[in-house]
């Protein structure tokens, strides 16, 4: 179900971070994401959702966001996910907002929907460790065309938003934000709205992955440290692989692991890179939980420090 890096490791243009440190993926943005679409219409159940209407569905697990968790999720006939027990209307702004009194949220496609039209439906699923939501074949009122797309929900913390088939669009809000954006502290990472930028408009086949800054599977604690991507690079990596940057020079180097709070997670000496190695295998990091790292290789020519996002 989730979306896989193409690359063992793979040097990403993230959008963001936020305040809190939320980034993302996206298609559209060139990075070499797998799509790989769940289709719940057949096995999920289809939810009493009309127009300008929300229900709320139980979560399997507790859904961290931002720095609150869920075992809920408000559905809104409008294209959202939000946590709130409100109606949230047809009339989109760009983030922050608080147009409807609802501050967390997750846009999936805010827009003047109706999936109460004959040929559409709202759906859910719970396969255990995850939750798919699918809006199938939804129009937008007044505009011609069917829209089929889904979000996926995970206990980590990741927010999959996944475009199978678009035939329409005018000017959706997508994005996330919490409840105290409006309070300048930043907490809101928008994607797109009223059509800018233009490259982002959801095609067949586009996706986007919102990444929590530090959310471990193993934890139930959320992070507040804002992750920076300042001076040193960003690779996504999936374990046990991790990346070794070009500038490396060493044949020979000592390679150091930190956490996001600046501890030392791993230390390992004496690796051959070569001048020709793109990544290293480090099979006690299959151990790790998925995450922000600093990275430090430091040999007897050069120091090299970076960092990474490890997925598993």
């Amino acid at each position: 179900m989730f979306l896989a890096i193409l690359e063992l490791c793979y040097l990403f243009s993230f959008g963001g971070p936020d305040g809190y440190g939320y980034l993302f993926l996206a298609t559209r943005d060139g990075d070499p994401l797998y799509f790989h679409w769940e289709d719940i219409t057949e096995t999920g159940t289809r939810l009493d959702l009309g127009d300008d209407d929300y229900t709320t569905i139980d979560l399997p697990f507790s859904f961290p966001f931002y720095d609150a968790l869920y075992n809920y999720a408000v559905i809104g006939s409008n294209g959202l996910v939000y946590f709130v027990d409100e109606y949230v209307g047809i009339e989109n702004e760009c983030l922050p907002t608080h147009i409807y009194d609802v501050g967390d949220l997750i846009a999936l496609y805010w827009s003047d929907l109706n999936p109460e039209d004959s040929l559409a439906g709202v759906y859910r699923q719970d396969f255990g460790s995850y939750t798919v939501i699918e809006f199938y074949r939804v129009p937008i009122v007044g505009l011609p065309g069917r829209n089929t797309f889904e979000v996926i929900l995970t206990p980590t913390g990741y927010i999959e938003l996944l475009y199978l088939h678009m035939e329409s669009y005018s000017d959706e809000t997508i994005g996330i934000q919490d409840a105290s954006a409006l309070g300048g502290n930043y907490w809101y990472l928008e994607y797109l709205c009223n059509g800018e930028p233009p490259l982002r408009v959801p095609v067949d086949s586009s996706a986007v992955l919102y990444i929590p800054p530090w959310v471990s599977a193993k934890e139930t604690t959320l992070s507040h440290r804002t992750v920076s991507t300042d001076a040193t690079p960003l690779f996504v990596c999936k374990a046990p692989s991790l990346s070794v940057p070009s500038s490396a020079l060493d044949d020979i180097a000592d390679l150091f692991l930190y956490g996001a709070d600046g501890r030392t997670i791993l230390k390992v000496p004496n690796i051959g890179i070569g001048r020709d190695k793109s990544s290293l295998i480090i099979p006690v990091t299959t151990a790790l939980p998925s995450g922000i790292y600093r990275v430090l290789l430091r040999g007897r020519k050069t120091e090299r420090r970076y960092s990474i996002l490890l997925l598993h």
